[in-house]
This record gives C-alpha cells, sequence and structure tokens, in this order.
C-alpha cells in the first residue's frame, strides 16, 4: 500500500510541475536586446542578448535597446531628484527587477528609494506614452531579496512577452519597426 500511496505521489508532484512549466513557456519570438544598469542576470535567453551599460543610457532615445533593466545596486542612485524627468518621460520600457519598493517613486517628486512603501509585486516596469501616460507592468510576488538572480525565470519570460509586445504595438500605431 504504501508502494502505491508513494507512487502516486510521484506522479502527481510531476504532473504539477510539468503543469507549471507547460504554463509558462520559454520566449523564442522577436530579438531582444535589452541594456542592464546593475548586475546582468546569470541566466540565458532564446533570442535575448543583456549587454551592462550605465545610467547615463537611459538619456538616450535612439532605439539600440528595446527596454532597461535595472538592478539593486542603482536602486537607491537612481530614485534621486535628478532622475525624475528622466522616468517620466521614458520612450523605452524599464523594469526594477526584484525590486523590494514601488517603482512609482522613480517618477514623483520628493519620494526617494530611503522613503518609498514596501513592493507588492516582485518586479514592476513603466514606460511612458507619446500622450504622456505611464504604461506599468507588475510580476510576482514581493520577494525577501534584490538580487537579480533570484528572480524566477517565469518572470523574466513574462517581460519578454510584454516588451515584444509593447514595440509590436507601438509599430503598428506609427508604421515601422525598431
Amino acid at each position: 500500500m504504501r508502494i502505491i500511496m508513494l507512487f502516486l505521489s510521484l506522479v502527481f508532484a510531476s504532473g504539477c510541475l510539468v503543469a507549471n512549466q507547460s504554463t509558462e513557456p520559454e520566449y523564442d519570438k522577436r530579438f531582444l536586446n535589452i541594456g542592464v544598469i546593475g548586475d546582468v542576470p546569470n541566466k540565458s535567453f532564446t533570442n535575448v542578448s543583456f549587454e551592462k551599460v550605465e545610467p547615463t543610457a537611459l538619456k538616450d532615445t535612439s532605439a539600440k535597446y528595446v527596454a532597461f533593466f535595472i538592478t539593486d545596486y542603482y536602486f537607491d542612485e537612481l530614485s534621486k531628484e535628478e532622475w525624475k524627468p528622466i522616468f517620466s518621460k521614458i520612450p523605452t520600457p524599464v523594469f526594477f527587477i526584484n525590486l523590494d519598493v514601488e517603482a512609482f517613486i522613480y517618477r514623483v517628486d520628493g519620494m526617494t528609494y530611503e522613503n518609498a512603501p514596501e513592493a507588492k509585486m516582485h518586479t514592476k516596469g513603466f514606460v511612458s506614452n507619446a500622450d504622456g501616460s505611464i504604461q506599468g507592468w507588475g510580476y510576482g510576488n514581493p520577494s525577501t531579496s534584490t538580487n537579480v538572480n533570484d528572480t524566477p525565470e517565469s518572470i523574466f519570460h513574462l517581460i519578454f512577452r510584454d516588451i515584444e509586445q509593447f514595440w509590436k504595438t507601438k509599430e503598428n500605431l506609427v508604421g515601422h519597426s525598431i
């Protein structure tokens, strides 16, 4: 009887693992070149490249990167007042990977990383649209770690899909690709 129960438990557990993996297939669409401000993820993804860049890359409006990832080393520095105008009008999606506070602080005068409310999600992203509105994304539950490499791969795949969808929608609006 114990052998049967053990066997059924293993079958059930492996079925759950397969179900979880199949709900979030790997991203394998359009090539994405992402600028990373901070620590580059130590993961490798199909059709995705990460390039380590300095924060000043956020000021460059050329379409060299389809998105920016910001990691914990720069969470505090980029919350300072001199960056608010950049983030308020940034035309390229920016994602704060494993952010432990709310991401709106990067656009709100007087808010800093030190006085920010705790995160309600694992990773947050946003972009400024041509009409001045802000489009945002959020993924997963908050984490006790801010280390980029503690980010589940499923969150990366969701981000990659959203980046692709953002640019696809933008291309349809303006009629050209990046």
